[in-house]
Formats: C-alpha cells, structure tokens, sequence
C-alpha cells in the first residue's frame, strides 16, 4: 500500500499543534500533516495571511510537494474556521486538476453558503465561547474550575463590552480581571500570562473570523463536494449544532457520513471526543485501501 497523509487545519485562533493528541491515537501507517496558517505556531515569524485565497494558495502549494504522485492517497481535515478553509482548498485542488484527497472531514463546522454575523459584533453569542475560552485559563494556575469558569465569562463579557463601545477587540487587561490582584503575589505573573495568551488568540480569531466572514459574505458560489465526507458534530456544540453542520449532506455528491461526538465545541481536542474522530478517520482510510 502506497503511503496515506491526513492535512489537518485546526480553528480559528489556534495553532495546527492542537492536532498533536492526535498522534497518540494515530496507527503508525497514517501520516499528520499540520497546515499551519502563517503568522502563528511555527510559522510564527512569517508575515499573515489577510485573505481567504492567500491560506488556500498557500496550503495547495504545500500538498502539492507533499503528494508527489497519486501512490500517496491523502485526506483533508477542518475544524471550525478549518472547515471552511478545507472546503475552499477543496475547491482549488479540484480547479486545478491535481490529484483529488480520498475523503474530507469536517468537525465543528456548517456549510458556507450563508452569510455570516461577525462574532464579536453579536452580543447573543457571548455565552457561546465559554467551552473554549476556559481552555486559556489553565488547571495548573486556576485550581478550581468552577470558578474558572467565572473568569472566562468574565473575560469573554469584557472582551463583548469593549467591542460594543470601540467596534474593534480592545484587549483586556490583568487590572480588569483581577482587580484584587497584586503583582508580589506568588502566582500573579502565571495569571498575567494566562491574560496575555488569551488575548493573542483572541486576536488571531479576530483574523479567522474576518477572513471567513469575507468569504462567506462575498463567495459568488457555492459548489457541491463530489468526494467523500465525514462530518463529525459534538453532540453538546453550541457554536454549530448538530443541525447546522449536518447541513452538509445537502451539497454531497459522494458519500456523506455524519458522526455525533461527545463533548462541546472543542470536542476535536479533548478526550474522549478526539479518540473517536481519529477512530472514524482510520476506519474511512481502511475502506478505501480494501477498494485499492
């Protein structure tokens, strides 16, 4: 069997290294490839991207070196904004004529064929971010999680509040969230940090967001996906339930596979969420090597 790589892009804000558990689930015959957005992780020095089509160029030119001939049989994977940008990259493979992924699989994500309301701009959907916000408040500093739970609402309502009054993300300061605070207590540098990276990927979400919003709002079609899909849902999602990102089977040429996954938006990262959806890729990848 000729070699099989899996491109994944992880979701707005965050780095293609979140993908990294995936590894301890992945069969040693499947390779992770992590197509990172430039201007984070370890692309971190190279300029940003402002565009949708600058990405998707910029991704296409890597599978292209990558999958040097059609012995090597690849997937594409998308969470959240790397939904979309899976979906564009798709659509540029195909246009181009260079050999088409076997399958692709969507987590977290609905279909772009609606315009979307800026995030930020909704005050509506402020709850919504709490399951990921949470994530930038570690356990190693912020012991008690219920109450961690409180500062990320709380950041996250800061962060809303700012952008009502400013119409751009203002970050939020450590005088802010811990007003209490002082700097010669023991743990007070860790909690500044915690500020810091939670506004930084906030602020690269901010990017993702105005980049998809571009592409949704300004897409001049929306073509069908003739290969294969999975389409995987976290059953407690609130920022794409399942209804929106089962929405997919309504644009699918090829075979369409919906899989409900346990846990909320970042289902794809977390256990047991990300075991599964490695679980469904490998059974998908072992189908198509029987039909070789």
């Amino acid at each position: 069997m000729g070699k099989k790589k899996v491109f994944c892009v992880s979701g707005g804000g965050a780095s293609a290294g979140a993908y990294l558990i995936w590894f301890k689930a992945l069969p040693e015959d499947i390779d992770l490839e992590l197509l990172e957005v430039p201007g984070r992780g370890l692309r971190k020095s190279e300029p940003s991207c402002n565009s949708m089509e600058e990405i998707v160029e910029d991704f296409y030119e890597i599978i292209r070196r990558k999958v040097r001939d059609d012995s090597i049989q690849y997937y594409l994977v998308g969470y959240c904004f790397g939904v979309s940008v899976i979906y564009e990259l798709y659509k540029k493979i195909k246009n181009s004529g260079f050999i088409m992924p076997k399958r692709l699989f969507f987590a977290g994500g609905d279909p772009i064929d609606k315009p979307r309301t800026y995030l930020f701009a909704d005050p509506n959907r402020e709850e919504m971010l709490n399951d990921m916000v949470t994530r930038y408040f570690p356990e190693s500093i912020f012991r008690d999680r219920n109450q961690t739970q409180k500062i990320a609402s709380r950041f996250i309502n800061l962060l809303f509040k700012k952008y009502q009054k400013y119409e751009r993300l203002i970050p939020v300061t450590i005088e802010e969230m811990f007003p209490n605070s002082s700097e010669h207590e023991l743990n007070y540098l860790e909690k500044s940090k915690a500020v810091d990276f939670a506004n930084e990927t906030l602020r690269l979400l901010d990017s993702d967001l105005r980049i998809e919003c571009a592409a949704r709002n300004h897409s001049s079609q929306f073509d069908r996906v003739s290969v294969d899909m999975t389409i995987f849902a976290g059953k407690d999602d609130e920022l794409v339930p399942v209804k929106e990102a089962a929405r997919w089977s309504e644009f699918a040429d090829g075979a369409c596979d919906l899989e409900l996954i346990e846990g909320g938006h970042v289902f794809i990262f977390e256990e047991p969420g990300y075991r599964q959806c490695v679980e469904s890729l490998v059974r998908a990848v072992r189908r198509y090597e029987i039909k070789a």
